[in-house]
């Protein structure tokens, strides 16, 4: 549910949210649901991801993700450390295909 709470709080601030979501919900605010991630990720200038340590979501954002979001945009994970794959996050913000990124949770915590 931190999602949900971080859209309100992104909304507040002047932000379009839309989302899309590995269980279905319902939308908080005026968030507008999206079919999918390959859509999320091609229309968004920020991605914030909170998604649950599930089989599905293992590796769920790499090179191929990075490479469909917009160029310049910022990349946050609060969610697991499996989830993305570092190697590939750095390679994107090398080449400069992302503006920024923020990473709360590593594959393997320093």
């Amino acid at each position: 549910h931190i999602g949900a709470q971080v859209s309100v709080l992104a909304e507040s601030m002047g932000m379009k949210v839309v989302y899309w979501d590995v269980i279905p919900k319902l939308p908080m605010g005026n968030a507008t649901q999206i079919s999918t991630l390959n859509e999320l990720l091609a229309h968004s200038d920020f991605v914030s991801l909170h998604v649950p340590n599930l089989p599905s979501t293992k590796n769920m954002i790499g090179k191929e993700q990075f490479a469909q979001m917009k160029k310049g945009s910022c990349f946050l994970n609060a969610s697991r450390g499996h989830v993305v794959v570092i190697p590939d996050l750095a390679a994107a913000l090398k080449s400069e295909h992302l503006r920024g990124a923020y990473v709360d949770v590593f594959p393997t915590e320093p």
